[in-house]
This record gives C-alpha cells, structure tokens and sequence, in this order.
C-alpha cells in the first residue's frame, strides 16, 4: 500500500540571476524514503525584496512545479519568484527566499 509523505523544501532561489522580466528560477532535488508514484507541489512561502528602497509594485508572483523519475525516491522541484515595480526595478535575488510543499505518494 502506499504512503503519503509531506515535505516542505527551500529552492535556492537566492543564487539566482533575474532575467530581463525580473523572474528568477532554480531548482533543487530530494529523495524520499522509497520509490515515488506521483507528487504535487505548492507554494509554502516565499519573500521577494529590492532591497532597502522604497517602490510601488507592479507584479509579484511565485511558482513551483515537481517531476517525479520512473523507479526513483527523488523528486526535481523547480520555482519561480518576479518582482517589478512601476520603474521596471527587478528584485534583489539575495534577499529572497521560496519554499515549496511537497505532497508525494511513495511504495
């Protein structure tokens, strides 16, 4: 029969360089205790910054995905942080953080 593992697990978003939208992306592995079936991701939390200046917001948004590997415990989770504001400032990727829930069925 099955388990259900939750894991929460940190991207290391803040290594990151954005790109010309502001959008900065990375990815990281876990292993599970046994082979994974399926897995579904979610944002836990995140935090986005400019740093120590004052800005009006324009977009903010956060993703994460996970892909699973045939007769394998690990999983690849990927994510995804954006911050603009209205002078098309792009976030300071050190100060930031992202933090994805994983949900994995596992025999």
């Amino acid at each position: 029969m099955p388990s259900m593992y939750v894991q929460n697990i940190t991207i290391p978003v803040s290594t990151a360089t954005p790109n010309e939208s502001g959008v900065i992306s990375a990815q990281t592995t876990y292993s599970f205790p046994t082979n994974v079936i399926s897995a579904a991701a979610s944002v836990a939390s995140y935090s986005v910054s400019f740093g120590n200046t004052d800005h009006h917001l324009k977009t903010v948004g956060a993703s994460v995905q996970v892909q699973t590997q045939v007769n394998s415990p690990t999983v690849t989770v990927s994510g995804s942080l954006q911050l603009i504001d209205n002078s098309n400032n792009k976030l300071n990727a050190s100060s930031c953080t992202l933090v994805a829930s994983i949900v994995a069925w596992a025999q």
